[in-house]
């Protein structure tokens, strides 16, 4: 299953692929890209996630952080799958992620 981008009444949600190795990369980059070109809210559901590479945590991260610092709307994540949110615990990436933020 690919990525599936949606609109929300705050921006866009995008629904991660069960499957985020290097084949995905490149849409998924584009996916990230468009969205936050909008400048709007961003949601990533993580729920399908079962197996991921380091470059595709790498290009959340990178999309979370450039949402962070520049003029885009916020990134979250939701959802995560408990695949997701160990391999973030693994990489210690948890709080950079906003992961803990969700756990509250």
């Amino acid at each position: 299953m690919d990525e599936a981008s949606t609109r929300t009444e705050s921006g866009r949600r995008l629904r991660l692929a069960a499957n985020l190795d290097h084949n995905a990369l490149h849409g998924l980059k584009s996916e990230l890209m468009a969205a936050l070109l909008e400048g709007t809210e961003l949601e990533i559901d993580a729920s399908a996630v079962r197996r991921m590479s380091t470059p595709a945590m790498q290009l959340l991260l990178a999309a979370r952080i450039g949402a962070l610092s520049g003029d885009s709307g916020a990134v979250r994540f939701v959802s995560p799958s408990d695949a997701f949110g160990e391999f973030a615990k693994t990489l210690a990436l948890e709080s950079a992620l906003g992961l803990m933020e969700a756990s509250l």
